[in-house]
């Protein structure tokens, strides 16, 4: 049974994954003309027509995914905007090969805003995740090797490191759908380093008031994020940021709050797991060289950090090795 897709919404954020969508996500939705749905992800527009599951491996966790198929309950996620332009943020949009005409043909003017990021930071942040999720038991060399073995061999990755980072590919098939226009395309350490000028280009975008401030001096799905810990610590950190466990924390001893977050990491989360070392970050950087230049020449964006490997980083933050650098996309 195929679904009509009858609703779309005004404007979707579609990646990146691991690119800082959570955080624009939340920055959009500060601005008072614009409504995204309190399910941050859906895929309402990568769901089988018949609302089977949908599996998601290297897309997005088990317990992220709040994936709503039906028709009725996702026009339901935005029953509340009241006038406000409305948007959702589920990054497997850029990806799917789905996404796209399912969404042009509910809407053929929505508003694309992409966010992306170093794809070798991307690809790294995103098998560290899933290490500490407990999917990923391969050194990088070897989930790379992988990878590139079953894109010769045609079969589906299990984890996409590489395939999500070729930026261009996935523009380019959108494409297909939609007007250069209506992508606004900005990078992970735009947002990093000039946050409200970069909010701003995305407004005027959106086709609201581009000279509204919001308050963003704040970054999720880092520390403020529950991601990549154990049930135990996620329900333990929600306590601890309540206002009731803040004031208890500062009545309990730091060497006892130290004792007890010990025992609800495991190793792998510790500070030193996730380690890559120089030479695979090099072979990244030069796996993803051609499609960075396509992408620059393209899309006219300023991307020379992207092609230089930084000093590393034992555990790089969006955009914390990069300057600012300008992503405005062609019109």
């Amino acid at each position: 049974m195929q679904r009509e897709m009858s609703f779309c919404p005004d404007f979707l954020l579609i990646g990146a994954q691991k690119s800082g969508t959570t955080s624009l996500y939340a920055y959009l939705n500060l601005h008072p003309e614009l409504f995204m749905s309190d399910v941050k992800e859906p895929h309402f527009f990568c769901a089988p027509g018949d609302g089977s599951p949908v599996d998601f491996v290297g897309v997005q966790s088990d317990w992220e995914i709040h994936l709503v198929p039906d028709p009725a309950e996702y026009e339901a996620l935005f029953a509340d905007a009241r006038g406000r332009r409305t948007g959702e943020a589920s990054a497997s949009y850029l990806v799917d090969r789905l996404a796209a005409p399912r969404i042009v043909s509910a809407n053929p003017d929505v508003r694309l805003v992409v966010v992306l990021r170093d794809p070798v930071e991307r690809a790294i942040s995103d098998w560290r995740m899933w290490q500490k999720w407990g999917g990923e038991k391969r050194e990088l060399a070897d989930a790379i090797a992988d990878e590139l073995q079953r894109i010769e061999d045609g079969l589906p990755n299990p984890h996409m490191y590489l395939a999500i980072g070729r930026y261009v590919e996935h523009l380019e098939w959108w494409e297909q759908y939609v007007n250069r226009s209506q992508f606004c395309i900005v990078l992970t350490e735009d947002l990093e380093h000039d946050r409200v000028a970069t909010l701003q280009r995305i407004f005027a975008h959106l086709g609201v008031d581009d000279t509204y401030v919001p308050d963003v001096d704040f970054k999720l799905n880092r520390k403020d994020s529950f991601e990549g810990k154990t049930d135990s610590l996620r329900a333990a950190l929600r306590v601890r940021h309540s206002v009731p466990g803040r004031v208890f924390a500062r009545l309990v001893p730091n060497n006892l709050r130290k004792g007890v977050r010990e025992q609800l990491t495991k190793p792998a989360f510790r500070p030193n797991s996730g380690e890559v070392p120089n030479e695979v970050r090099a072979e990244l950087r030069e796996y993803f060289r051609e499609t960075n230049l396509e992408l620059q020449r393209r899309y006219d964006l300023d991307l020379r950090s992207w092609l230089t490997d930084p000093d590393p980083d034992p555990d790089p933050g969006p955009g914390s090795n990069s300057n600012s650098n300008s992503a405005q996309s062609k019109r």
